[in-house]
């Protein structure tokens, strides 16, 4: 089972019966009348919108504003966790590494995280979106921040990348622990 299969059937797991109905509402222009109504659970629906090119392994977009729309944020979350990212960004141990540096620095940057996000090419409007997606948490912000930028630069984003950004906003303390980390 690949991850992206994976995320789905969490995804779905987790859906009641008036997200599921809801979801199919939002998909009823997609989606015609008589297959909808053969829709029973939440892989049926995916797998709908995965023939129809709206979701996939490398684009859950769509997917993510559904799952927003019907204000499950809890399972939107669930597509920006690293673990489950597209494999287009490094491989193997460098994609392990990467990840392991994320969440280390994630919750260390507090009221960094905007300078470390630009420092690492995002931009103002990508910054306060991720800001007024989590208007409380600190931690969540610098980490979905390190998210997004995963995503942006996919085979480009490397461990040595996040360190540098972190020393040239003056964040030696945190790039120190990130190295000390992946050392062990």
């Amino acid at each position: 089972m690949d991850a992206f299969n994976g995320v789905l059937l969490r995804i779905s797991n987790e859906l009641r019966d008036d997200n599921l109905n809801s979801l199919k509402f939002l998909c009823s222009d997609l989606i015609g009348k008589k297959h909808l109504e053969r829709v029973k659970s939440g892989t049926d629906l995916f797998q709908h919108l995965k023939q129809l090119n709206k979701i996939g392994p490398d684009d859950a977009e769509f997917l993510r504003n559904l799952l927003v729309r019907i204000q499950r944020h809890d399972l939107a979350e669930i597509i920006d966790d690293p673990e489950y990212q597209p494999s287009k960004s490094p491989e193997g141990e460098d994609a392990e590494r990467l990840n392991l540096a994320i969440n280390i620095i994630g919750g260390k940057l507090g009221m960094n995280w905007r300078k470390v996000a630009r420092k690492l090419g995002l931009t103002d409007a990508q910054v306060e979106a991720i800001r007024e997606k989590y208007p409380f948490t600190l931690e969540e912000q610098g980490r979905s921040a390190l998210v997004e930028w995963k995503k942006l630069r996919s085979a480009e984003a490397r461990v040595e990348n996040l360190i540098q950004a972190l020393r040239s906003c003056s964040l030696n303390y945190t790039a120190d622990e990130v190295e000390k980390e992946l050392r062990t």
